[in-house]
């Protein structure tokens, strides 16, 4: 068996297990669940997760490569969700091993979704199986509540309320050390325990920040862009996301930036840039709606996080600060930036995961298998649509412009624009979670025409595009990298972790230290 060493137990019985919940769940319909897909578990299977006797008890949805069940624990009443997912090789096995630690760590936070256990085993036809036990919040989806209320939208207190849980659980994460990253901050990704309380999911995209650290040569260019492809969602990524070459860092900035985009999609039920494409993501260039109203204060803060500079946008601590002072709250963390708008210091570090997961003889598993799929985020960007040929300045990206269902990812407000078809979807496949769930900033004439030259040499391929930006004086001359860094194997044991340090601060003081190789 692969997973971790035997634990006490992580569920408090005030929280999920030990609660008493309605005898069906909210906004699961037992009478018309979805079909089961082929290798799904039956109703009534059961299995051992960690030390954990599971009961399934219905099939929710699928996804990417998963499956996922509601589910009970023997002995205990209340609901839990079970993800199942197939993991068809090594490296797909390392990055669940990561979002696995990434949810360990996060969540005990309140506006976080809780990990209870996990296992992993051998399948008998080749790959892996990721079974992971974790929090199920009754409520469902805030993409499922727009879907309900898309004559009556979200009110203006609503809006900060569930904008509020989500920056006091990003702040949780930027507050660690070295900060996590989420990376793929949307609406989708955010699950309702109940009325008033709110919690972020999803943590497969997860990284630790690098700061200030900037490719230093084509091959780390390149791996940064590919990572980016895979792990984030193309309408919520920030300028520098889009275009790696202008050399400039990505770190929690960008997370804010997906935060602006996340407001905005809240308040008017569209993306900011759903009909420009990348080039107005590149130059910041969106427009703010006249209806629905909403505050000044509350516009000035979609505002202040969709700069193009990173520079300029607000810390974290700063956008809960906002959104406190709009709800007339105290701010409930503490600023830790010595400075406002300044990202955080350069790191001469690479980090990597640990390596989490002791190594052990696993166990064939005996259950059906899933059969991998395609998971909800590009893996590649476009072949025949490149945003920086001088050709498409202007024309909208084949990819955003596809596959143009009536949804809220894809689509203007029904009251905005009469003719799009009111319902609320996901232009890109929506990744697993646990329910089935400007004003413009200009830049001027000069610094356009600046940009489109840059575009036209860097549209040629990769290599001439990286020497074009460097001998137009675009990037300095790259410096060696920093030597990189490993975690050591973790000697502390798992349940050690749990009950001796109950912060995630007291936990850092003695989680494997950085070394030089």
């Amino acid at each position: 068996m692969h997973q971790t060493a035997p634990r006490q137990s992580r569920i408090p019985e005030q929280q999920g297990i030990g609660q008493t919940l309605p005898p069906i769940p909210v906004g699961i319909d037992t009478l018309n669940t979805p079909p089961l897909p082929p290798g799904a578990m039956p109703v009534g299977t059961r299995l051992q997760v960690g030390k954990y006797l599971v009961l399934v008890h219905n099939f929710i949805a699928e996804g990417g490569f998963a499956h996922v069940y509601l589910a009970r624990i023997e002995g205990k009443s209340g609901y839990v969700v079970l993800k199942r997912v197939a993991v068809p090789d090594q490296e797909r096995l390392k990055m669940v091993e990561k979002e696995i630690e990434f949810m360990r760590r996060l969540g005990d936070h309140k506006n976080i979704v809780r990990y209870y256990e996990s296992r992993i085993d051998v399948l008998p036809t080749g790959g892996f199986e990721a079974l992971i036990l974790m929090e199920y919040c009754p409520g469902g989806g805030v993409i499922d509540l727009m879907n309900r209320r898309l004559q009556q939208r979200l009110t203006e207190p609503e809006i900060l309320k569930i904008f509020s849980d989500v920056t006091e659980a990003l702040a949780y994460m930027h507050y660690c050390n070295p900060p996590v990253l989420h990376r793929d901050l949307k609406v989708e990704n955010i699950l309702i325990l109940n009325q008033d309380h709110y919690k972020l999911c999803d943590f497969g995209s997860a990284a630790l920040s690098k700061g200030q650290y900037i490719p230093a040569n084509l091959k780390d260019v390149q791996k940064l862009e590919d990572d980016i492809q895979r792990h984030t969602t193309l309408q919520y990524r920030a300028p520098e996301m889009i275009d790696v070459y202008q050399k400039k860092p990505v770190n929690e900035k960008a997370d804010i930036w997906a935060m602006g985009v996340l407001l905005y999609k809240l308040c008017y039920y569209t993306t900011p840039f759903e009909e420009e494409g990348q080039l107005a993501i590149l130059n910041a260039k969106y427009t703010m709606p006249t209806a629905p109203v909403f505050s000044d204060g509350l516009c000035r803060l979609i505002m202040s996080m969709l700069q193009e500079d990173q520079k300029r946008r607000p810390t974290v601590y700063q956008v809960m600060t906002s959104v406190c002072q709009l709800r007339g709250l105290e701010c409930p963390i503490r600023d830790i930036y010595a400075e406002p708008y300044i990202s955080p210091p350069t790191t001469t570090n690479y980090y990597e995961s640990p390596n989490l997961f002791e190594k052990v003889p696993m166990p064939q598993s005996d259950l059906p298998n899933i059969t991998p799929m395609r998971r909800g985020r590009p893996t590649k960007a476009s072949e025949t649509y490149d945003p920086f040929d001088p050709a498409h300045v202007g024309s909208k990206s084949p990819s955003l412009q596809s596959n143009k269902s009536s949804s809220l990812q894809s689509n203007k407000s029904p009251s905005l624009q009469s003719n799009k078809s009111p319902s609320v979807q996901s232009q890109e496949p929506t990744p697993p979670t646990m329910h089935s769930f400007q004003n413009s900033f200009d830049s001027t004439n000069e610094e356009t025409e600046e940009k489109v030259k840059m575009n036209r040499n860097v549209s040629l391929n990769i290599e001439a595009r990286f020497t074009a930006l460097k001998n137009a004086g675009k990037s300095k001359k790259p410096l060696p990298p920093p030597k990189p860094a490993r975690f050591r194997a973790n000697p502390v044991p798992v349940e050690d972790f749990e009950h001796k340090f109950p912060s995630l601060e007291e936990l850092d003081k003695h989680l494997p230290s950085v070394v030089n190789q």
